[in-house]
């Protein structure tokens, strides 16, 4: 099954024991799966199957396992409005250590704003939690694994900052072919304009500069063009890789035998974003 369907497959094993003709062994077998990650609604169905042996042989141990696991996850669930009052009363290091007390109970918001609050602040301490394992800080390394675990039950936006974490390579070498799949997952997903804006926009410069692929210049001009239209805020940013790619097709970085390929795009395009996106940036 994708990481990235686990509500799909909860959803479709509700679907599945609500309609006229209950099919209880398949919909125990998507409530499994979903399972896999914590998932407080597929907890719950699977641990009521496992009491009535519906589509499972009755099992107490396995009922009780699955209802605890839900119940557990549930009651933390009351931190939330607390943790988001924090949050918006910009006490944002104690407000990012109750996310991710809701988080690891498999609540798949709090993962996301637990890792949104780790990449933008120091929570721990760089220099105490530094180990020599890690390429970058233990924030950006947590803000992963939070973003993992919320896209493991389906939540797009996490796929979407997975996607850049591979693109500027935030805990490991940059992997672009990685990120496109991710942004090409990013391009059919409903967001906020502003995440649209950025999933195209990155898009739009892999294909520019061939990250990973074969450059496109058609692609990368429509990815711009529809970055633009979701984000009027992205338009210096979107003329400079346009004009990159004007003089580049005049052949005038051939003609001072300047090779743009995929590293040199990259660091071109890690400028544009440290310098003219950084207030657009703060905005997703």
């Amino acid at each position: 099954m994708n990481a990235g369907s686990r509500d799909a497959a909860c959803s479709l094993g509700s679907q599945l024991i609500n309609q006229e003709t209950t099919e209880y062994a398949s919909a125990a077998s998507y409530f499994r799966s979903a399972s896999a990650v914590p998932h407080i609604h597929c907890d719950y169905n699977l641990g009521m199957m496992y009491r009535n042996g519906f589509g499972v042989g009755i099992s107490c141990q396995d009922g009780l396992a699955a209802m605890r696991a839900s119940a557990e996850r549930m009651a933390w669930l009351k931190w939330f409005p607390k943790a988001y009052e924090l949050y918006m009363l910009r006490q944002n290091k104690v407000a990012a250590l109750m996310y991710m007390v809701l988080g690891y109970a498999g609540a798949k918001v709090p993962q996301t704003n637990a890792a949104n609050i780790l990449e933008s602040e120091r929570v721990f301490d760089e220099k105490l939690w530094a180990a020599p394992q890690l390429r970058t800080d233990i924030n950006r390394h947590l803000a992963f694994s939070f973003y993992k675990m919320a896209e493991l039950q389906g939540f797009d936006y996490a796929g979407l900052r997975i996607g850049m974490n591979y693109y500027y390579g935030y805990t490991d070498e940059p992997d672009p072919v990685l990120a496109l799949a991710y942004f090409e997952r990013a391009l059919i997903t409903q967001f906020t304009d502003s995440s649209t804006a950025y999933a195209h926009f990155h898009y739009g410069t892999i294909m520019q500069f061939g990250m990973g692929t074969t450059k496109d210049y058609t692609r990368a001009r429509e990815a711009y063009d529809v970055c633009l239209a979701r984000e009027p805020k992205a338009l210096y940013p979107v003329k400079i890789m346009l004009w990159m790619m004007d003089v580049g097709e005049r052949g005038f970085f051939s003609s001072l035998n300047i090779s743009v390929n995929a590293s040199l795009g990259m660091a071109i395009t890690m400028w544009v974003a440290g310098t003219v996106l950084l207030v657009w940036r703060r905005k997703l």
